[in-house]
């Protein structure tokens, strides 16, 4: 009782079984007779039926804790490349990408971009805002934000800045709609406003306008290019609209240790048997050892303690250089007295790949540490279709930390039964 079947577990070895090959978990000797087979193959059958996999993925980098990926786009004057060199996860937008030109083998030429030019007409819309200005006179603004309450310093220059937008130049801009397909490249090549009296102006980008030496121009929502330049157009990316994100079934905190010169890997929550979060230090209470026999009279009130290991949970992070001269953090282990034997320390997190040999960039790791989950998202598609996938991300953590890695302890036997 209390035991559940692993159902991937089942559904690779029942795979590996009906294609004639042996599988990595071995099945009952029940599973040849003709009736259980029949029924694998079933269950085989309705698990494809529901989901489809890649055989790879490669757009997680292990070892800066993000994604990286891009997307090309082949024209007869230019080869266009979107990079998404350091995507941390969560919601991905348009500013997610750097724009690039692509050598001729980094895109595929399979299908080409076909370049469509397109003229339409449109009314601008007034940007509006909760509490500006109102444009007339004797009108009352909306109260629902009142920007007299803001406190600011006065070293929080943006803030001010904000506000002097806000307040006096807030009913002088105007939103353009430009209609941009999902999965496309646009540049806006002539802009011509034409006003109450037919009177057409040519409005010229921002990038045009005479700065003085050493200045840029201004310039917003423009995909940034190479050497510091920015590119002139719109990409509207094939993104989720709206997704389920399920709770954080993994967890996994990386921190420094300024006293013992490395850093860790906290398994705050691991990936349960019905793919619920298990507290891992929880885990870990439960299985730690016995506290130290009360004193007998006569005995010395010190205990003596070789070593206080961490605990499960924190799995070593020991620094290396690599053969570029590059310095790298290194999944470690350390060797945990139990009573009267010892154990190795393990990572259990997908996240650490405990498959084989994990390392991570020791730039990635800033001072305040770093936090990497793991989650369902589930999404469907604009032709119905459902997608479900272990999504992860990647944000700031939470300052260093210590692990309580301690040797050579001396204390009085009743701290020591409560350490």
């Amino acid at each position: 009782m209390g035991r559940v079947t692993d159902g991937e577990s089942l559904y690779i070895s029942a795979l590996a079984f009906v294609n004639g090959q042996p599988p990595p978990t071995p099945l009952p000797l029940q599973a040849s007779d003709s009736h259980v087979t029949a029924a694998l193959k079933t269950f085989v059958a309705y698990r494809q039926s529901l989901f489809s996999e890649p055989d790879h993925d490669t757009a997680w980098q292990s070892q800066q804790l993000d994604y990286a990926f891009a997307l090309g786009s082949p024209a007869a004057d230019q080869n266009l490349l979107l990079n998404a060199p350091e995507f941390p996860g969560g919601h991905l937008d348009w500013y997610s990408f750097d724009l690039a030109n692509a050598q001729t083998n980094d895109v595929s030429s399979a299908n080409p971009a076909q370049i469509t030019p397109v003229d339409f007409n449109f009314l601008p819309n007034h940007v509006i805002f909760r509490g500006m200005p109102d444009p007339r006179w004797w009108n009352f603004e909306d109260a629902v934000t009142d920007f007299g309450q803001l406190d600011a310093n006065h070293v929080d220059l943006a803030k001010l800045l904000l506000m002097e937008f806000a307040l006096v130049y807030g009913n002088d801009w105007f939103a353009v709609p430009v209609p941009t397909p999902i999965g496309t490249l646009e540049r806006v090549t002539t802009l011509v406003v034409t006003d109450t009296f037919g009177v057409r102006t040519m409005i010229n980008p921002s990038e045009q306008t005479q700065v003085n030496a050493g200045e840029s121009a201004w310039s917003m929502f423009k995909l940034s290019g190479e050497g510091g330049t920015r590119s002139d157009f719109i990409t509207m990316a094939p993104t989720l609209g709206i997704a389920e994100d399920g709770d954080v079934i993994e967890e996994v905190v990386f921190l420094r240790d300024d006293q013992a010169a490395m850093a860790w890997a906290v398994e705050h929550q691991l990936q349960g048997d019905l793919d619920s979060p298990v507290d891992a230090y929880e885990a870990y209470l439960q299985k730690r050892g016995t506290p130290p026999a009360p004193p007998q009279d006569g005995d010395v009130k010190i205990y003596y303690t070789l070593e206080i290991p961490p605990p499960d949970n924190w799995i070593p992070m020991v620094p290396v250089q690599s053969p570029q001269n590059e310095l790298l953090l290194r999944r470690g282990t350390m060797k945990v007295p139990t009573d009267g034997s010892f154990y190795f320390l393990t990572a259990r997190a997908v996240i650490l790949e405990p498959q084989h040999a994990f390392l991570v960039a020791d730039r990635v790791i800033p001072r305040a540490g770093l936090i990497a989950d793991r989650y369902f998202r589930r999404t469907r598609s604009s032709n119905g279709s459902t997608f479900l996938w272990l999504a992860r991300v990647s944000g700031p953590g939470r300052g260093p930390g210590w692990s309580g890695l301690r040797f050579d302890i001396v204390q009085p036997i009743a701290q020591a039964t409560t350490t």
